[in-house]
């Protein structure tokens, strides 16, 4: 049975061998699918922690989780000054991921017309990709094909296999301008 979010807990195992990759994860108070890091936490190779503070140790990678509600994440990453830590970061050669809410998070804006994770509007998110969501009440499978490549500091799409993957209550529009570029439509 996994975890509930409120046992989020920082976890090294056991003694190393060889390098470690250090892991900080924002622990946002609306956090989803924190079950998507126990791998990581698992591994003897990997030092993993979710920080709350608003100061941040030093790190391999920064990871952005999911969210149950991605515009006040959002709020909070920058009322405790994640936001500036993530320019400095990524300014001196840091590696930032982020997963579902916190890709989305790291877009151009997030949209919620229809008040579906909290109060209706649209926010800027902290404009680190070309990605523009919006948040809608069905849930989007769709095919894409692509992967990630680093270009000047920004995230381009480019070919690779295809995979499926459920987008629950998105729509982004970088997805679908990525995918047509990919299949030669404009």
């Amino acid at each position: 049975m996994p975890r509930t979010c409120s046992q989020l807990h920082t976890h090294t195992r056991g003694e190393a061998v060889g390098e470690v990759l250090k892991v900080i994860v924002p622990a946002l108070p609306h956090i989803s699918n924190h079950t998507d890091f126990d791998a990581l936490r698992a591994h003897v190779q990997v030092d993993f922690s979710y920080v709350r503070a608003r100061t941040t140790p030093p790190a391999d990678l920064i990871v952005l989780p999911g969210s149950k509600s991605v515009q006040r994440d959002l709020a909070w990453l920058r009322e405790n000054g994640w936001d500036r830590v993530i320019e400095r970061y990524l300014r001196y050669g840091g590696k930032v991921l982020g997963i579902c809410g916190g890709m989305q998070m790291l877009g151009r804006t997030v949209d919620d017309p229809q008040g579906v994770e909290g109060p209706a509007g649209c926010v800027n998110g902290l404009g680190l990709l070309d990605l523009d969501t919006t948040l809608t009440a069905d849930k989007l499978l769709d095919d894409v094909t692509g992967r990630l490549t680093d270009v000047t500091g920004r995230l381009t799409l480019s070919r690779s296999a295809p995979s499926r993957l459920p987008c629950e209550a998105t729509r982004s529009a970088w997805a679908a301008r990525r995918a047509q570029r990919l299949l030669g439509r404009r």
